[in-house]
């Protein structure tokens, strides 16, 4: 089954202030669409992505979906934010999502590199730019 995933553009901005630096990630901001095939991930009809998918806790990678596009979360160091658009099947795509780049070590921080998700079951499977699955989200 193909599956068409969102290229996208990653910058990031940096900005010092009194002797702190503070950075940005201005993650995917693309809409064009590219193909990724064999994923794993099979769009469920009929689904209301709104809500919390992932672990339990401010630093449990986790996004939390309003009802009005507006979508916040944390890769479990840094928070994110942002907006996305759903489809109504499953599928969801992420638009100008920014973050904080705290130094973590020992910590994955794959999910600041969300670009689209599907809705598989009870979870939510994440995908990078190129459309490479980097992790799944329980439905909290």
């Amino acid at each position: 089954m193909l599956f068409l995933r969102r290229a996208a553009i990653v910058t990031t901005a940096a900005l010092t202030l009194g002797g702190v630096v503070f950075a940005l990630w201005l993650g995917p901001l693309s809409s064009g669409g590219s193909g990724a095939e064999g994923d794993g991930a099979t769009p469920a009809p009929g689904v209301d992505v709104a809500g919390r998918w992932g672990g339990d806790g401010d630093r449990a990678p986790h996004l939390i979906f309003g009802a009005h596009g507006e979508v916040s979360g944390n890769d479990g160091c840094n928070g994110l934010s942002g907006s996305y658009t759903a489809t109504g099947d499953g599928e969801v795509d992420f638009h100008d999502v920014l973050g904080t780049l705290k130094a973590c070590p020992g910590v994955d921080t794959w999910l600041h590199r969300l670009a689209s998700a599907v809705v598989d079951g009870d979870e939510l499977a994440v995908f990078d730019a190129a459309g490479e699955e980097i992790g799944r989200l329980p439905r909290a």
